[in-house]
This record gives structure tokens, C-alpha cells and sequence, in this order.
């Protein structure tokens, strides 16, 4: 029979591990929940935006996104396999892989894939390099990046030039960095981003370029606000999204001794993805607006859409779920909305 004592502090360390299941729990239900009531903002849904999708084009596994359009050709990456690149024409009626020999760094199981016909730009933002190809050929070469920092996000300006998000351990925040072909070729901009927490987190978000305006957008992940950059990476204004979220409503909890911030509780998403596309920003948003009906909300998602000209909102409207499935990643070119739904391909023709 076992000691009274030893009982107890059993007893005691599942008390303590439920208890902490339940906060967990109870936190994740909250940040859940705050998508579904009123946030103290309402949305413009004009009538006819959106036309009936097309057949889906399905795929043969759920782990890819868009990496870009070119001509007549739509480009996957996957985060399977880094070394292809799956290509489709604009009917979605067949699509295929397009392999590319990386060589010596084949021991790359992570990267984000840019393409931009007929360049493609590979970036492992750990190691740290980018690998620039071109689809004729499918060889690789490498450009160099200071491994000072850690890479979490580009954007390709041209076949010379790109725009880096990175994180500076020094400053303890992520900056901006245009980068050239030459390693010494790097112009840093320590304080576009602006941290309200601890820096990391907080300065979360996604990089676009527009190639109609050469503008380059920074859309923050969990707050109301996006900037509109010059590709030398000089502010030109800060504008809001339409919800309230003005600032990031994460906690976050140091572990290995203090020298490692990792989140506390899942964080509050408000721009879960965007994109850019003739001078307007098109913004996945994760709230709900007080005009707007519950279960069609859950059952859709909606994309709220801006004036990068005019620093304004437009209007939004809603693409609907496949199955079970909502929207995962999207891209909007020439009026046509293509959109991934676990491993399906949709195209809707929008009226915008």
C-alpha cells in the first residue's frame, strides 16, 4: 500500500496540470469566442461582387499555397516538398510539378517559394540564403544573407532586389531589410515596424508588393493597421483597417531560463492573410462586424477590401466554405479570386 503522502502529491500534480488544461482551454475558448460578438465596426456588402466558382481543381495533398501568377500560369509552393513548383493555367483544368535541382542544400526541409516568371526565389530564412532560379533551366544559385538575423518573410521587387522581414536579436525586434544580389548590398529599417509588447509577436505580418503602384504593403497580423512603403523602404502613411483591434492582444511566457519568448495563450488573430492587386488591399479578416449574421459568418470568409490610393475602405464580400472547409490561402488578379480549400483549387470572377 502506498503512503499517504505519496497519494497526495499525486493527487496534487494532476490538480495542478488540470487546472492548467483548464486555463489553456478557457483561454482558447475566449479568443474564439471574441470572433463572434459585436466588435464596434460594420461592413459595406455590395450586391453581385462575387460570381458562382468554378469546378475545383483538386490536388494531390493539402500543404500548398500560392507562390505566384505569371502570364497564363498559376505557381504553387508546398511545404512538403521545397524543390517543386506546381504549375496550372488559368482554367484550372490540369496541373503538374515542375522540379529543380538545389543541390547541396538539399538538406533545406523549410523555405518559402516566390515565383515570378520565369524567376523563382527560394528562402530558408534559418540557414540563412535565398536561392534564385529560373524555370527553363531549374538550376539554382545561391545569394548570401547576413546570419546575423533570422528571415520570416519576402516579397521579390524585381530579379535584383527583394523586401525581408527579419528578426534582429540585438534590437530584439523584427525590422524591414531591402536586400540586393551582394550580401554587402543590404539597407536595414530598424523602426517601420513598431512593437507594442515585446517586439517579436507583436510585429507579426505579411509583405506585399504591387507591381502597378511598385508600393509595397505591411499588413500586421493581430492589429488594425497596415503600411503603405517605397521599395528604398520609406514610410509613406500608416492607415487602419476597419475593426478596433489597435493593439495585439497576445500573452507571452519566457522558457529556457528566460532567453526563449514563446506565446502564453493563442493570440487574437485579426488579418489572418491578405493580398495585393490594382492598387487595392484585400484583407482575410478573422472578426466579425455588428452588422454582419452570425452563421453566415461562420460559414464564409469574408474579405474586406481597400483603397491603397485613396487610404480607404471599400467594401467587402464573402467566399464561401467548400464542405467543412474555409478559405486557407487566396490571390486576386485581373478580377478573378483564386482560393485554396484544404487540397482544392476554386476561381471566383469578381464584379469589382
Amino acid at each position: 500500500m502506498k503512503p499517504l503522502t505519496t497519494k497526495i502529491g499525486y493527487k496534487a500534480i494532476f490538480v495542478f496540470f488540470f487546472s492548467v488544461a483548464m486555463i489553456f482551454l478557457l483561454l482558447t475558448l475566449s479568443k474564439n469566442q471574441k470572433s463572434y460578438i459585436k466588435n464596434g465596426f460594420t461592413r459595406h456588402f455590395p450586391p453581385n461582387l462575387v460570381k458562382s466558382g468554378s469546378k475545383p481543381l483538386e490536388l494531390d495533398h493539402n500543404l500548398f499555397y500560392f507562390a505566384g501568377i505569371s502570364g497564363n500560369q498559376i505557381y504553387l509552393g508546398n511545404t512538403k516538398t521545397v524543390n517543386q513548383i506546381l504549375e496550372t493555367d488559368h482554367d484550372l483544368s490540369e496541373w503538374h510539378y515542375i522540379t529543380f535541382d538545389i543541390g547541396r542544400f538539399s538538406h533545406i526541409k523549410s523555405a518559402q517559394l516566390i515565383v515570378d516568371s520565369p524567376n523563382f526565389y527560394m528562402m530558408d530564412g534559418i540557414t540563412p540564403l535565398i536561392l534564385a532560379g529560373d524555370l527553363n533551366d531549374r538550376t539554382v544559385r545561391k545569394i548570401r544573407l547576413s546570419d546575423r538575423l533570422q528571415y520570416y518573410g519576402s516579397e521579390s521587387i524585381n530579379s535584383s532586389s527583394f523586401l525581408l522581414r527579419a528578426f534582429d536579436q540585438e534590437l530584439g525586434r523584427f525590422i524591414l531589410i531591402k536586400q540586393g544580389l551582394d550580401i554587402s548590398s543590404q539597407k536595414i529599417a530598424p523602426k517601420i515596424l513598431e512593437k507594442q509588447i515585446q517586439g517579436i509577436f507583436c510585429t507579426r505580418g505579411r509583405l506585399h508588393y504591387d507591381k502597378k503602384t511598385n508600393k509595397v504593403i505591411f499588413l500586421y497580423d493581430y492589429r488594425n493597421e497596415y503600411i503603405q512603403i517605397d521599395t528604398n523602404l520609406n514610410v509613406e502613411y500608416r492607415a487602419k483597417t476597419i475593426d478596433t483591434v489597435s493593439h495585439a492582444q497576445i500573452k507571452v511566457a519566457k522558457i529556457h531560463g528566460g532567453t526563449k519568448t514563446v506565446l502564453a495563450a493563442p493570440p487574437l488573430v485579426v488579418n489572418k492573410n491578405s493580398c495585393v492587386w490594382d492598387d487595392k488591399l484585400f484583407v482575410h479578416s478573422m472578426l466579425i462586424a455588428d452588422n454582419e449574421d452570425k452563421e453566415t459568418y461562420k460559414k464564409n470568409a469574408v474579405i474586406d477590401v481597400y483603397s491603397l490610393g485613396n487610404k480607404g475602405y471599400l467594401f467587402s464580400f464573402y467566399i464561401p466554405g467548400l464542405g467543412n472547409n474555409k478559405m486557407r490561402d487566396f490571390k486576386v488578379y485581373n478580377k478573378v479570386l483564386l482560393a485554396i480549400f484544404d487540397r482544392f483549387i476554386i476561381k471566383y470572377q469578381l464584379n469589382i
